[in-house]
Protein backbone atom coordinates (compact mmCIF):
# COMPACT_ATOMS: atom_id res chain seq x y z
CA UNK A 1 0.00 0.00 0.00
CA UNK A 2 1.56 3.48 -1.25
CA UNK A 3 1.53 6.44 1.17
CA UNK A 4 2.06 9.85 0.59
CA UNK A 5 4.00 12.43 3.03
CA UNK A 6 4.56 16.10 2.82
CA UNK A 7 7.98 17.57 2.98
CA UNK A 8 7.18 20.80 5.23
CA UNK A 9 8.78 23.85 4.83
CA UNK A 10 11.78 23.22 6.56
CA UNK A 11 12.46 20.62 4.51
CA UNK A 12 11.36 17.78 6.77
CA UNK A 13 8.80 14.56 6.29
CA UNK A 14 7.20 12.92 9.06
CA UNK A 15 6.72 8.87 8.97
CA UNK A 16 4.93 7.04 11.35
CA UNK A 17 7.16 4.88 13.28
CA UNK A 18 9.89 6.40 11.91
CA UNK A 19 9.77 10.12 13.20
CA UNK A 20 11.16 13.46 11.65
CA UNK A 21 13.62 13.34 9.14
CA UNK A 22 15.33 15.68 7.13
CA UNK A 23 14.98 15.20 3.45
CA UNK A 24 15.85 18.88 2.03
CA UNK A 25 18.23 18.97 -0.54
CA UNK A 26 18.40 15.06 -1.18
CA UNK A 27 18.50 13.30 -4.90
CA UNK A 28 15.64 10.72 -4.65
CA UNK A 29 18.54 8.08 -4.79
CA UNK A 30 19.77 9.60 -1.50
CA UNK A 31 16.32 9.78 -0.04
CA UNK A 32 15.44 6.09 -0.45
CA UNK A 33 18.43 5.24 0.66
CA UNK A 34 18.19 7.31 3.74
CA UNK A 35 14.26 6.45 4.10
CA UNK A 36 15.12 1.94 3.21
CA UNK A 37 18.20 2.52 5.95
CA UNK A 38 15.92 3.93 8.89
CA UNK A 39 12.52 1.59 7.87
CA UNK A 40 15.21 -1.53 8.21
CA UNK A 41 16.42 -0.81 11.16
CA UNK A 42 12.79 -0.79 12.40
CA UNK A 43 11.59 -3.44 10.55
CA UNK A 44 13.80 -5.75 8.45
CA UNK A 45 13.35 -6.75 5.05
CA UNK A 46 11.35 -3.49 4.56
CA UNK A 47 11.17 -1.87 0.94
CA UNK A 48 10.87 2.05 0.36
CA UNK A 49 10.36 3.45 -3.11
CA UNK A 50 9.76 7.30 -3.00
CA UNK A 51 8.62 9.51 -5.53
CA UNK A 52 7.24 13.08 -6.35
CA UNK A 53 3.22 13.60 -7.10
CA UNK A 54 3.61 17.57 -7.75
CA UNK A 55 7.17 18.84 -8.34
CA UNK A 56 8.43 21.12 -11.68
CA UNK A 57 11.48 22.26 -13.54
CA UNK A 58 11.79 25.54 -15.04
CA UNK A 59 13.84 25.48 -18.46
CA UNK A 60 14.65 28.96 -19.96
CA UNK A 61 17.15 30.82 -22.58
CA UNK A 62 18.57 29.03 -25.95
CA UNK A 63 15.51 26.39 -26.21
CA UNK A 64 12.23 26.13 -28.47
CA UNK A 65 9.96 26.56 -25.50
CA UNK A 66 11.06 27.78 -22.74
CA UNK A 67 9.04 27.36 -19.94
CA UNK A 68 7.99 25.53 -16.51
CA UNK A 69 7.66 21.67 -16.99
CA UNK A 70 6.41 18.47 -14.94
CA UNK A 71 8.92 17.47 -13.26
CA UNK A 72 9.14 13.18 -13.28
CA UNK A 73 12.11 12.15 -10.75
CA UNK A 74 12.51 8.72 -13.02
CA UNK A 75 13.39 10.31 -15.89
CA UNK A 76 14.25 13.81 -14.93
CA UNK A 77 17.62 14.31 -15.79
CA UNK A 78 19.36 17.68 -17.43
CA UNK A 79 19.07 16.45 -21.13
CA UNK A 80 15.75 15.08 -20.61
CA UNK A 81 14.53 18.76 -19.26
CA UNK A 82 16.37 20.18 -22.62
CA UNK A 83 14.68 17.59 -24.65
CA UNK A 84 10.97 17.88 -23.13
CA UNK A 85 11.38 22.32 -23.77
CA UNK A 86 12.03 21.10 -27.36
CA UNK A 87 15.57 21.06 -27.52
CA UNK A 88 19.10 22.88 -28.44
CA UNK A 89 18.98 26.07 -31.25
CA UNK A 90 21.60 26.75 -33.15
CA UNK A 91 23.09 29.59 -31.27
CA UNK A 92 22.58 27.68 -27.78
CA UNK A 93 25.82 26.95 -25.87
CA UNK A 94 26.03 23.32 -24.65
CA UNK A 95 29.27 23.96 -23.09
CA UNK A 96 27.72 26.36 -20.82
CA UNK A 97 24.30 25.09 -19.50
CA UNK A 98 23.65 26.05 -15.85
CA UNK A 99 21.66 24.27 -13.29
CA UNK A 100 20.24 26.61 -10.60
CA UNK A 101 19.11 24.83 -7.37
CA UNK A 102 17.35 26.48 -3.95
CA UNK A 103 17.92 24.50 -0.86
CA UNK A 104 16.63 26.29 1.80
CA UNK A 105 18.01 29.94 1.73
CA UNK A 106 20.79 29.12 -0.37
CA UNK A 107 21.25 28.69 -4.11
CA UNK A 108 23.48 26.82 -5.54
CA UNK A 109 24.78 27.14 -9.26
CA UNK A 110 26.63 24.41 -11.33
CA UNK A 111 27.71 23.98 -14.72
CA UNK A 112 27.22 21.10 -17.07
CA UNK A 113 28.78 20.72 -20.19
CA UNK A 114 27.07 18.71 -23.08
CA UNK A 115 30.26 18.64 -25.43
CA UNK A 116 31.69 15.89 -22.60
CA UNK A 117 30.53 12.45 -21.89
CA UNK A 118 31.45 13.39 -18.29
CA UNK A 119 28.27 15.26 -17.74
CA UNK A 120 26.77 12.47 -18.30
CA UNK A 121 28.50 10.91 -14.94
CA UNK A 122 28.41 14.37 -12.75
CA UNK A 123 25.51 13.84 -9.49
CA UNK A 124 24.74 17.43 -11.00
CA UNK A 125 23.38 15.79 -14.10
CA UNK A 126 20.09 14.65 -12.69
CA UNK A 127 17.85 17.39 -11.54
CA UNK A 128 15.26 18.22 -8.47
CA UNK A 129 12.16 19.66 -7.97
CA UNK A 130 12.60 22.81 -8.62
CA UNK A 131 15.71 23.37 -10.64
CA UNK A 132 15.86 25.92 -12.96
CA UNK A 133 18.19 24.82 -16.14
CA UNK A 134 19.71 27.79 -18.08
CA UNK A 135 21.00 27.28 -21.57
CA UNK A 136 22.77 30.45 -22.74
CA UNK A 137 23.91 31.81 -26.31
CA UNK A 138 26.99 30.95 -28.03
CA UNK A 139 28.99 34.53 -28.10
CA UNK A 140 28.96 34.53 -31.93
CA UNK A 141 24.96 34.90 -31.39
CA UNK A 142 25.03 37.71 -28.96
CA UNK A 143 27.93 38.85 -32.05
CA UNK A 144 25.47 38.47 -34.66
CA UNK A 145 22.54 40.38 -32.37
CA UNK A 146 24.99 43.50 -32.34
CA UNK A 147 25.73 43.42 -36.15
CA UNK A 148 22.36 42.69 -36.80
CA UNK A 149 21.43 45.84 -34.53
CA UNK A 150 24.64 47.95 -36.20
CA UNK A 151 23.53 47.69 -39.35
CA UNK A 152 19.88 48.38 -38.57
CA UNK A 153 21.27 51.84 -37.29
CA UNK A 154 23.47 52.46 -40.48
CA UNK A 155 20.78 51.48 -42.70
CA UNK A 156 18.32 54.33 -40.60
CA UNK A 157 21.11 56.56 -40.99
CA UNK A 158 21.37 56.72 -44.27
CA UNK A 159 17.73 56.68 -45.10
CA UNK A 160 17.79 59.82 -42.95
CA UNK A 161 20.84 61.30 -44.94
CA UNK A 162 19.05 60.27 -47.98
CA UNK A 163 15.68 62.03 -47.30
CA UNK A 164 17.57 65.06 -45.86
CA UNK A 165 20.01 65.74 -48.88
CA UNK A 166 16.84 64.74 -51.41
CA UNK A 167 14.56 67.43 -48.94
CA UNK A 168 17.39 69.83 -49.08
CA UNK A 169 17.74 69.49 -52.93
CA UNK A 170 13.83 70.27 -53.62
CA UNK A 171 14.08 73.63 -52.38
Amino acid sequence: QMVGHVVDSAGYIIIPLLGKKMVAGMSFMELNATLTEAANREFPGSVVETFLINGKIKVIGEVKQPGIYQFDPHSRDAFAAISEAGGFLDYSNRKEVTIVRQIGSETIVFQLDFSSVQTLESPNFYLQNNDTVIVSALERRKWTTVKNFQWAISGVTAIVALTSLILSASR
